[in-house]
Protein backbone atom coordinates (compact mmCIF):
# COMPACT_ATOMS: atom_id res chain seq x y z
CA UNK A 1 0.00 0.00 0.00
CA UNK A 2 3.18 2.32 0.44
CA UNK A 3 4.38 1.76 -2.65
CA UNK A 4 0.69 2.19 -4.50
CA UNK A 5 0.95 5.63 -2.82
CA UNK A 6 4.37 7.03 -3.17
CA UNK A 7 3.30 6.04 -7.12
CA UNK A 8 0.57 8.49 -6.98
CA UNK A 9 1.96 10.95 -4.93
CA UNK A 10 4.96 10.95 -7.54
CA UNK A 11 2.72 10.93 -10.82
CA UNK A 12 0.68 13.98 -9.15
CA UNK A 13 3.77 16.21 -9.77
CA UNK A 14 3.66 15.45 -13.25
CA UNK A 15 1.47 18.67 -13.96
CA UNK A 16 3.44 20.81 -11.50
CA UNK A 17 7.06 22.21 -11.55
CA UNK A 18 9.18 21.17 -9.18
CA UNK A 19 11.07 24.66 -8.75
CA UNK A 20 8.09 26.38 -8.26
CA UNK A 21 7.14 24.09 -5.43
CA UNK A 22 10.39 25.23 -4.06
CA UNK A 23 9.66 29.01 -4.60
CA UNK A 24 12.18 29.34 -7.60
CA UNK A 25 12.95 30.59 -10.56
CA UNK A 26 14.23 27.63 -12.85
CA UNK A 27 16.79 29.86 -14.78
CA UNK A 28 18.42 31.74 -11.43
CA UNK A 29 18.34 27.97 -9.48
CA UNK A 30 21.69 26.74 -7.71
CA UNK A 31 22.74 23.52 -5.75
CA UNK A 32 22.62 26.33 -3.04
CA UNK A 33 19.28 28.23 -3.38
CA UNK A 34 17.64 24.30 -3.74
CA UNK A 35 18.88 23.35 0.02
CA UNK A 36 18.56 26.51 1.29
CA UNK A 37 14.64 26.43 0.18
CA UNK A 38 14.00 23.19 0.95
CA UNK A 39 15.07 23.68 4.49
CA UNK A 40 12.87 26.90 4.99
CA UNK A 41 9.82 25.02 3.15
CA UNK A 42 10.08 21.88 4.86
CA UNK A 43 10.02 23.49 8.13
CA UNK A 44 7.23 25.40 7.38
CA UNK A 45 5.09 22.25 6.32
CA UNK A 46 6.41 20.14 8.72
CA UNK A 47 2.88 18.61 10.39
CA UNK A 48 3.78 19.14 13.84
CA UNK A 49 4.62 22.94 13.41
CA UNK A 50 2.02 23.55 10.49
CA UNK A 51 -0.48 22.40 13.21
CA UNK A 52 1.02 25.25 15.57
CA UNK A 53 1.06 27.36 13.01
CA UNK A 54 -2.66 27.74 11.92
CA UNK A 55 -2.33 25.61 9.27
CA UNK A 56 -4.99 23.02 7.47
CA UNK A 57 -2.89 19.34 8.82
CA UNK A 58 -4.18 17.67 5.55
CA UNK A 59 -3.02 20.41 3.20
CA UNK A 60 -0.13 21.22 5.44
CA UNK A 61 1.24 17.72 4.81
CA UNK A 62 0.25 17.07 1.14
CA UNK A 63 2.80 20.14 0.85
CA UNK A 64 5.35 19.06 2.60
CA UNK A 65 5.61 15.46 1.12
CA UNK A 66 5.52 17.47 -2.41
CA UNK A 67 8.44 20.13 -1.19
CA UNK A 68 10.12 16.75 -0.19
CA UNK A 69 9.65 15.24 -3.63
CA UNK A 70 10.94 17.88 -5.27
CA UNK A 71 14.20 18.34 -3.25
CA UNK A 72 14.93 14.54 -3.87
CA UNK A 73 14.67 15.34 -7.62
CA UNK A 74 16.45 18.39 -7.63
CA UNK A 75 18.96 17.68 -5.41
CA UNK A 76 20.60 14.60 -7.37
CA UNK A 77 22.26 15.89 -10.19
CA UNK A 78 21.42 13.22 -12.44
CA UNK A 79 17.58 12.84 -11.65
CA UNK A 80 17.91 17.48 -12.07
CA UNK A 81 19.36 16.96 -15.47
CA UNK A 82 16.53 14.11 -16.76
CA UNK A 83 13.70 16.23 -15.37
CA UNK A 84 14.63 20.08 -17.19
CA UNK A 85 14.99 17.61 -20.02
CA UNK A 86 12.36 15.06 -19.95
CA UNK A 87 10.29 15.69 -17.09
CA UNK A 88 9.05 13.26 -14.11
CA UNK A 89 8.42 10.20 -16.96
CA UNK A 90 12.24 10.68 -17.58
CA UNK A 91 13.04 10.67 -13.69
CA UNK A 92 10.91 7.88 -12.86
CA UNK A 93 12.34 5.31 -15.90
CA UNK A 94 15.90 6.07 -14.59
CA UNK A 95 14.82 5.07 -11.18
CA UNK A 96 13.29 1.94 -12.59
CA UNK A 97 16.18 1.21 -14.55
CA UNK A 98 18.63 1.80 -12.06
CA UNK A 99 17.29 -1.33 -10.12
CA UNK A 100 17.57 -3.75 -13.24
CA UNK A 101 21.09 -2.47 -13.95
CA UNK A 102 22.14 -3.88 -10.65
CA UNK A 103 20.42 -6.84 -11.21
CA UNK A 104 21.51 -9.88 -14.14
CA UNK A 105 24.80 -9.80 -15.76
CA UNK A 106 26.02 -11.64 -19.06
CA UNK A 107 24.19 -12.39 -22.33
CA UNK A 108 21.21 -13.72 -20.10
CA UNK A 109 20.77 -10.33 -17.94
CA UNK A 110 21.36 -7.95 -21.17
CA UNK A 111 18.95 -9.42 -22.64
CA UNK A 112 16.41 -9.86 -20.02
CA UNK A 113 16.98 -6.14 -19.39
CA UNK A 114 19.64 -6.35 -16.42
CA UNK A 115 23.55 -5.31 -16.47
CA UNK A 116 24.73 -3.87 -19.97
CA UNK A 117 25.62 -0.75 -18.75
CA UNK A 118 23.63 2.82 -18.02
CA UNK A 119 21.17 2.88 -20.89
CA UNK A 120 20.56 6.21 -19.38
CA UNK A 121 23.34 7.98 -19.91
CA UNK A 122 24.69 9.53 -23.24
CA UNK A 123 28.39 9.27 -24.88
CA UNK A 124 31.13 11.66 -23.47
CA UNK A 125 32.58 13.83 -26.30
CA UNK A 126 36.44 14.63 -26.64
CA UNK A 127 37.83 17.50 -27.89
CA UNK A 128 41.57 18.84 -27.85
CA UNK A 129 43.12 21.86 -26.47
CA UNK A 130 46.13 23.24 -27.34
CA UNK A 131 48.10 24.78 -24.44
CA UNK A 132 51.44 26.81 -24.22
CA UNK A 133 54.57 25.23 -22.80
CA UNK A 134 54.90 28.39 -20.71
CA UNK A 135 51.29 27.83 -19.27
CA UNK A 136 52.07 23.85 -18.41
CA UNK A 137 54.89 25.44 -16.80
CA UNK A 138 53.58 28.30 -14.66
CA UNK A 139 50.11 26.72 -14.71
CA UNK A 140 46.53 29.33 -14.81
CA UNK A 141 43.19 29.26 -16.52
CA UNK A 142 41.97 29.16 -19.83
CA UNK A 143 38.77 29.84 -21.27
CA UNK A 144 37.18 27.70 -24.01
CA UNK A 145 33.62 27.45 -25.44
CA UNK A 146 32.22 24.02 -27.35
CA UNK A 147 28.68 23.90 -28.55
CA UNK A 148 26.62 21.64 -27.53
CA UNK A 149 22.64 20.91 -28.04
CA UNK A 150 20.71 21.57 -24.97
CA UNK A 151 17.07 20.53 -24.40
CA UNK A 152 14.54 23.89 -24.53
CA UNK A 153 13.35 23.07 -20.96
CA UNK A 154 9.25 23.56 -21.10
CA UNK A 155 8.98 24.88 -24.56
CA UNK A 156 7.35 21.75 -25.48
CA UNK A 157 4.55 23.91 -25.03
CA UNK A 158 4.85 27.08 -25.89
CA UNK A 159 2.84 29.52 -24.26
CA UNK A 160 2.92 33.60 -24.25
CA UNK A 161 5.40 33.51 -20.86
CA UNK A 162 8.01 31.22 -22.95
CA UNK A 163 6.94 32.30 -26.54
CA UNK A 164 10.48 34.57 -26.79
CA UNK A 165 12.78 32.61 -24.66
CA UNK A 166 11.57 29.29 -27.07
CA UNK A 167 11.50 31.39 -30.32
CA UNK A 168 15.01 29.69 -31.06
CA UNK A 169 14.22 26.11 -30.58
CA UNK A 170 14.40 23.21 -32.75
CA UNK A 171 13.21 19.50 -33.22
CA UNK A 172 15.00 17.42 -30.65
CA UNK A 173 16.70 14.27 -31.82
CA UNK A 174 14.38 11.04 -31.90
CA UNK A 175 14.24 10.06 -28.13
CA UNK A 176 15.02 6.04 -27.27
CA UNK A 177 12.54 4.92 -24.67
CA UNK A 178 12.40 1.27 -22.66
CA UNK A 179 9.10 -0.78 -23.65
CA UNK A 180 7.75 -4.36 -22.85
CA UNK A 181 6.86 -6.97 -24.87
CA UNK A 182 5.64 -10.41 -24.66
CA UNK A 183 8.17 -12.61 -26.45
CA UNK A 184 7.97 -16.88 -25.75
CA UNK A 185 6.30 -16.26 -22.64
CA UNK A 186 8.73 -14.15 -21.20
CA UNK A 187 8.29 -10.38 -20.63
CA UNK A 188 10.97 -8.33 -22.39
CA UNK A 189 12.58 -5.01 -22.22
CA UNK A 190 13.06 -3.44 -25.66
CA UNK A 191 14.15 -0.14 -26.93
CA UNK A 192 12.27 1.31 -28.79
CA UNK A 193 12.70 4.61 -30.87
CA UNK A 194 10.24 7.72 -30.76
CA UNK A 195 9.70 11.44 -32.14
CA UNK A 196 10.69 13.62 -29.36
CA UNK A 197 7.67 15.79 -27.75
CA UNK A 198 10.92 18.23 -26.44
CA UNK A 199 12.83 21.03 -28.11
CA UNK A 200 16.09 21.93 -28.42
CA UNK A 201 18.89 24.32 -29.64
CA UNK A 202 22.23 24.71 -29.70
CA UNK A 203 24.55 26.69 -27.37
CA UNK A 204 27.61 27.54 -26.34
CA UNK A 205 29.15 25.47 -23.39
CA UNK A 206 31.55 28.33 -21.30
CA UNK A 207 34.15 25.99 -19.88
CA UNK A 208 36.82 27.23 -17.78
CA UNK A 209 40.37 25.09 -17.55
CA UNK A 210 42.39 24.38 -14.80
CA UNK A 211 45.95 23.95 -15.83
CA UNK A 212 47.48 22.54 -13.14
CA UNK A 213 51.36 23.37 -12.70
CA UNK A 214 53.38 20.18 -14.12
CA UNK A 215 50.41 18.88 -16.22
CA UNK A 216 51.59 16.44 -18.83
CA UNK A 217 50.78 16.35 -22.63
CA UNK A 218 47.55 13.81 -23.00
CA UNK A 219 46.20 14.88 -19.70
CA UNK A 220 42.31 14.64 -19.44
CA UNK A 221 40.54 17.06 -17.61
CA UNK A 222 36.67 16.19 -17.39
CA UNK A 223 33.60 18.34 -17.18
CA UNK A 224 30.60 15.96 -16.10
CA UNK A 225 27.29 16.25 -17.50
CA UNK A 226 28.22 19.14 -19.83
CA UNK A 227 28.28 16.72 -23.00
CA UNK A 228 25.09 17.30 -25.78
CA UNK A 229 21.78 17.06 -24.36
CA UNK A 230 19.17 14.11 -25.01
CA UNK A 231 15.55 14.32 -23.69
CA UNK A 232 15.10 11.72 -20.78
CA UNK A 233 19.08 11.19 -20.74
CA UNK A 234 21.93 11.87 -18.50
CA UNK A 235 24.38 13.75 -20.78
CA UNK A 236 27.90 12.59 -21.28
CA UNK A 237 31.13 14.26 -19.57
CA UNK A 238 32.87 16.84 -22.06
CA UNK A 239 36.83 15.79 -21.86
CA UNK A 240 39.23 17.97 -22.26
CA UNK A 241 42.58 16.46 -23.48
CA UNK A 242 45.89 18.92 -23.38
CA UNK A 243 47.95 18.90 -26.13
CA UNK A 244 51.34 20.80 -26.11
CA UNK A 245 52.14 23.10 -28.04
CA UNK A 246 55.89 23.31 -30.11
CA UNK A 247 58.47 25.45 -28.11
CA UNK A 248 61.12 27.47 -29.84
CA UNK A 249 63.42 27.70 -26.82
CA UNK A 250 62.80 24.78 -24.98
CA UNK A 251 61.94 20.64 -25.46
CA UNK A 252 59.92 18.82 -22.51
CA UNK A 253 60.90 14.89 -21.90
CA UNK A 254 58.60 13.89 -18.80
CA UNK A 255 59.39 16.61 -15.82
CA UNK A 256 62.91 17.83 -17.36
CA UNK A 257 63.50 20.21 -19.89
CA UNK A 258 66.02 20.88 -22.77
CA UNK A 259 67.70 23.88 -24.80
CA UNK A 260 70.60 24.64 -26.93
CA UNK A 261 73.17 27.43 -26.57
CA UNK A 262 75.45 28.68 -29.61
CA UNK A 263 78.87 29.86 -27.53
CA UNK A 264 81.71 30.66 -29.89
CA UNK A 265 84.78 28.50 -30.46
CA UNK A 266 86.58 30.96 -28.35
CA UNK A 267 83.79 30.91 -25.68
CA UNK A 268 84.07 27.09 -25.77
CA UNK A 269 88.01 27.55 -25.14
CA UNK A 270 88.58 30.52 -22.92
CA UNK A 271 84.92 30.26 -20.76
CA UNK A 272 82.04 32.93 -21.12
CA UNK A 273 78.29 33.35 -19.56
CA UNK A 274 75.67 33.13 -20.71
CA UNK A 275 72.24 33.91 -19.40
CA UNK A 276 68.82 33.22 -21.19
CA UNK A 277 64.94 33.68 -19.84
CA UNK A 278 63.03 30.47 -18.39
CA UNK A 279 59.24 30.09 -19.22
CA UNK A 280 57.79 31.87 -16.50
CA UNK A 281 60.75 34.72 -17.16
CA UNK A 282 62.91 33.98 -14.45
CA UNK A 283 66.80 34.23 -15.86
CA UNK A 284 69.56 31.34 -15.40
CA UNK A 285 72.39 31.88 -15.94
CA UNK A 286 75.82 29.59 -17.42
CA UNK A 287 79.19 30.24 -16.72
CA UNK A 288 82.45 28.26 -17.38
CA UNK A 289 86.26 29.00 -16.43
CA UNK A 290 88.45 26.69 -18.00
CA UNK A 291 91.06 28.66 -15.93
CA UNK A 292 89.85 27.27 -12.85
CA UNK A 293 88.82 23.97 -13.90
CA UNK A 294 90.15 22.19 -17.26
CA UNK A 295 87.15 20.18 -17.65
CA UNK A 296 84.93 23.72 -17.82
CA UNK A 297 86.20 23.85 -21.72
CA UNK A 298 83.42 23.01 -23.57
CA UNK A 299 83.21 20.15 -26.19
CA UNK A 300 80.81 19.83 -29.26
CA UNK A 301 77.63 18.81 -28.37
CA UNK A 302 78.26 18.35 -24.90
CA UNK A 303 75.05 18.10 -22.31
CA UNK A 304 75.60 20.03 -18.92
CA UNK A 305 72.42 19.16 -16.02
CA UNK A 306 70.86 22.12 -14.06
CA UNK A 307 68.92 20.35 -11.69
CA UNK A 308 65.66 22.05 -10.35
CA UNK A 309 65.03 24.11 -13.56
CA UNK A 310 63.04 22.13 -15.29
CA UNK A 311 59.76 21.32 -15.47
CA UNK A 312 57.34 21.11 -12.12
CA UNK A 313 56.10 17.78 -10.86
CA UNK A 314 52.97 17.66 -11.29
CA UNK A 315 50.60 17.82 -7.83
CA UNK A 316 54.21 18.14 -6.35
CA UNK A 317 54.82 21.60 -7.28
CA UNK A 318 57.60 22.12 -4.88
CA UNK A 319 59.80 19.64 -6.85
CA UNK A 320 61.06 20.03 -9.90
CA UNK A 321 62.71 18.40 -12.93
CA UNK A 322 66.21 19.16 -14.64
CA UNK A 323 67.17 21.89 -17.54
CA UNK A 324 69.44 19.74 -19.76
CA UNK A 325 71.53 22.44 -22.06
CA UNK A 326 73.37 21.57 -25.08
CA UNK A 327 76.23 23.40 -26.37
CA UNK A 328 76.10 24.02 -30.25
CA UNK A 329 79.92 25.16 -30.65
CA UNK A 330 80.36 27.66 -33.63
CA UNK A 331 83.01 27.73 -35.77
CA UNK A 332 84.33 30.42 -37.72
CA UNK A 333 83.48 30.26 -41.60
CA UNK A 334 87.37 30.53 -42.46
CA UNK A 335 90.76 31.48 -40.83
CA UNK A 336 93.76 33.88 -42.04
CA UNK A 337 96.93 32.01 -42.33
CA UNK A 338 98.51 34.59 -39.57
CA UNK A 339 95.55 32.99 -37.31
CA UNK A 340 96.05 29.42 -38.37
CA UNK A 341 99.97 30.10 -37.49
CA UNK A 342 99.17 31.61 -34.30
CA UNK A 343 96.62 28.50 -33.48
CA UNK A 344 99.49 25.93 -34.10
CA UNK A 345 101.54 27.37 -32.11
CA UNK A 346 99.32 27.97 -29.23
CA UNK A 347 97.79 24.59 -29.27
CA UNK A 348 98.92 21.21 -28.26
Amino acid sequence: EEEDDEEEDDGDLDDEDLYEILGLDFEEATDATIKKAFRKLSKEYHPDRAQNSGKDPEEAAKMFEKVRSAYEVLSDADKRLLYDTGGMEAVREYVATQGQEGGGRGMFGMFFGGGGGNRNRDRDAEYTLRVSLADMYKGGKMRTSINRRVVCRGCSKVTDKNRERCSACGKCPPEVRMVQRQMGGFLVNQQEQVASKERCKQEPAKLNVDIEKGVAQGERIVFPRMSDQTPGKIPGDIVIILEQEPNNQFRRDGDNLATVVHPSLKEALTGFSHSFAHLDGHEVEIETDPRSDIRQIIKPFEKRTIRGEGMPRHNVPSESGSLVVEFDIQFPESLSEEQKQRLREILP
